[in-house]
C-alpha cells in the first residue's frame, strides 16, 4: 500500500504483518501487481515497475494512466498516447505506443486482435472526467490506429463511464452532465 502523507510502498508479509520491503519515491497508486511485477504510478503519465519480492525498481519512465493485460502484454493509456509493454523477460520498455487526442483516459479494453482506448479529450480539474469523448482502436500487436471516433462541436459535455468490447463490436457508455 502506499501512504499519502509520505509518499513510500511498502510491502507486507500477510501471515507476520511484519514489513518485507519499502520503496521511497513518490508514489500516487499501485496499479497493478502482474507476475513478479509490481507496477506504481508517480504520476498520472509515470510509472515505476518494481519486483515483487524484493521492491527493487525493475523498469522506470514508462507512461501509465491506466491499464488492462492480455497474455504476457500490458497495454497502458496516457494522456495522448496508449503504449504496449512486454511484462516477461527485461525488457519493460513500451514496443510501440498510438497517438489520441484523450486527455483523460480511462482503462483500455483488450480483444484478441484490437486495444480500445476511450476517454474525454478535455478535461476539468474538478473531475478530470468531463469533455467531448472519444473512442480509438489501435491494432494489439503493431499499434497501428485502426479508427477513431470522436464528439465535436457539441454543447453537451460528456462523462465516459464505460466501454465493453468482443472481437466483432464496441459498446461505448457516455453520460450527458450538461443537463441539456
Amino acid at each position: 500500500f502506499t501512504k499519502p502523507d509520505f509518499p513510500r510502498v511498502y510491502a507486507f508479509n500477510l501471515a507476520t504483518g511484519k514489513p518485507l520491503w519499502t520503496a521511497d519515491f513518490p508514489a500516487q497508486r499501485i496499479l497493478l501487481a502482474v507476475g513478479s511485477s509490481l507496477f506504481v504510478a508517480e504520476t498520472e503519465d509515470h510509472m515505476h515497475v518494481l519486483d515483487l519480492k524484493t521492491g527493487a525498481h525493475a523498469a522506470n519512465q514508462t507512461p501509465f494512466a491506466e491499464a488492462a493485460t492480455s497474455g504476457d502484454t500490458l497495454y497502458t493509456a496516457s494522456r495522448n498516447a496508449v503504449w504496449w509493454v512486454p511484462l516477461t523477460g527485461p525488457n519493460r520498455t513500451p514496443l510501440w505506443h498510438g497517438v489520441t487526442t484523450i486527455a483523460r483516459p480511462f482503462q483500455p479494453v483488450v480483444t484478441a486482435a484490437t486495444v480500445y482506448v476511450y476517454g474525454a479529450t478535455k478535461s476539468s480539474i474538478l473531475d478530470n472526467t468531463i469533455g467531448l469523448a472519444a473512442l480509438y482502436a489501435f491494432d494489439a500487436k503493431t499499434g497501428l490506429q485502426r479508427w477513431k471516433w470522436e464528439v465535436k462541436s457539441r454543447n453537451d459535455d460528456f462523462t465516459p463511464q464505460g466501454l465493453v468490447a468482443d472481437d466483432s463490436h464496441a459498446y461505448l457508455w457516455l453520460l450527458d452532465t450538461s443537463h441539456n
